[in-house]
């Protein structure tokens, strides 16, 4: 029995390409890494040339000292980024990141309606 049917979690999708998946598995996950951690940094490039800019928005959202974590959303966003698209400190920027994305969600998903 083969690795993919043990577990049925591990069960592929269409196992006809298995081959094709083995294949492409690191390049994917690479390219998912960089395409994510590039958009982080583009976003975050608006912020870091003005790091302070946003810090009335984050009071508004209930966090104070908002030139602190105005200038925290912007580092994590536009280093975080590149971290992650690099493969340098993957996971603690991507876990910075996290929050600075649940953040946004509860913003603009709970709070805005």
């Amino acid at each position: 029995m083969s690795a993919s049917t043990d577990n049925p979690r591990n069960a592929l999708v269409i196992p006809v390409l298995g081959r094709f998946y083995a294949a492409l598995h690191d390049g994917a996950e690479t390219v998912l890494r960089v395409v994510a951690g590039g958009f982080l940094a583009i976003h975050g490039s608006q912020k870091i040339t003005n790091p302070f800019g946003a810090a009335e928005m984050v009071e508004g959202l209930g966090f104070y000292p908002g030139a602190l974590w105005s200038l925290l959303l912007a580092c994590t966003e536009f280093f975080g980024g590149i971290f992650i698209a690099i493969g340098f400190l993957t996971r603690p920027a991507a876990f910075a990141g996290l929050f600075v994305l649940l953040v946004t969600v509860w913003f603009h998903w709970v709070t805005m309606g």
